[in-house]
């Protein structure tokens, strides 16, 4: 099993919602790295809780099942 990456500002992610992408950078890191702060390249801030469940990001109330993937490309 594959291990988490610890959330830093700055990081760039994907949000992926309804089989569309849309690329942002982590405005915060709060709660030891199980909430975050996005900023979409829009301008849009949403945040991100970690879920116990699934062990990934998605958003909290109000924004419909959006999932964050961390963007590895350098």
């Amino acid at each position: 099993m594959p291990v988490r990456q610890m959330p830093y500002v700055g990081d760039r992610v994907i949000i992926v919602f309804l089989g569309t992408t849309i690329s942002g950078v982590i405005d915060r890191v709060e709660e030891a790295g199980r909430r975050v702060d996005v900023l979409t390249e829009d301008g849009e801030p949403i945040t991100f809780t970690l879920s116990r469940a699934t062990g990934q990001f998605v958003a909290n109330a109000g924004s419909g099942g959006a999932r964050l993937l961390f963007d590895h490309r350098p």
